[in-house]
């Protein structure tokens, strides 16, 4: 699986999972729309839709729920111009957890589950398939007594994450026993 990620980096494919990205595979880096513009290619937008990661964690560091939200949403709106970038899926991922995280804080835990779920149709990322997520959401839901939901985010993160060396089967066979899987390695 490494060799096929490392190859996929260096022919510059679209090696995204959630759906097909035939589409995608025809644009070449002079595009803005390609997976890995030259940098001739990068637009404003697009230059904005990249530094929308960077705005997103300096919201969630100063921890205003309104701040996060608005610049999650605005990530996830921005993300819809660039299916085919290689940082859709970090987009998808990070704005759906910021969200996700962003509701548990106000006490709403329906909706935590429903943004954690929605986190894990990313169809992953040079970053999100090698290193995986963060399970910073994934263990506050455990602890909040959602397991089941939890279960599901794990199922669906199999898709991207396939250099977890057997860590998800692992943490779901735990939810599953009635234990709280140990994240720790992932809750940066």
């Amino acid at each position: 699986m490494r060799v096929l990620f490392l190859c996929c980096l260096l022919v510059g494919s679209v090696c995204l999972h959630a759906e097909d990205r035939s589409e995608c595979k025809k644009r070449d880096s002079s595009s803005d729309q390609s997976w890995n513009p030259s940098s001739d290619a990068v637009t404003p937008d697009l230059r904005h839709f990249y530094g929308l990661g960077d705005k997103l964690e300096e919201a969630q560091g100063s921890n205003d729920s309104a701040q996060i939200e608005k610049v999650a949403k605005e990530y996830l709106t921005a993300a819809e111009s660039y299916r085919c970038n290689w940082n859709y899926g970090n987009a998808v991922y990070d704005a759906n957890s910021a969200l996700g995280l962003a509701a548990i804080a106000k006490g709403d835990k329906k909706l935590a589950v429903k943004y954690l779920l929605e986190s894990a149709k990313s169809p992953g990322s040079p970053q999100l398939d090698t290193f995986g997520p963060t399970m910073v959401l994934a263990d506050k839901l455990v602890g909040a007594g959602e397991k089941d939901a939890v279960i599901g985010y794990l199922e669906g993160i199999r898709h991207f994450w396939r250099m977890d060396d057997g860590e998800v089967e692992k943490w779901i066979g735990q939810l599953r026993s009635g234990k709280k899987p140990d994240f720790r390695m992932q809750l940066q």
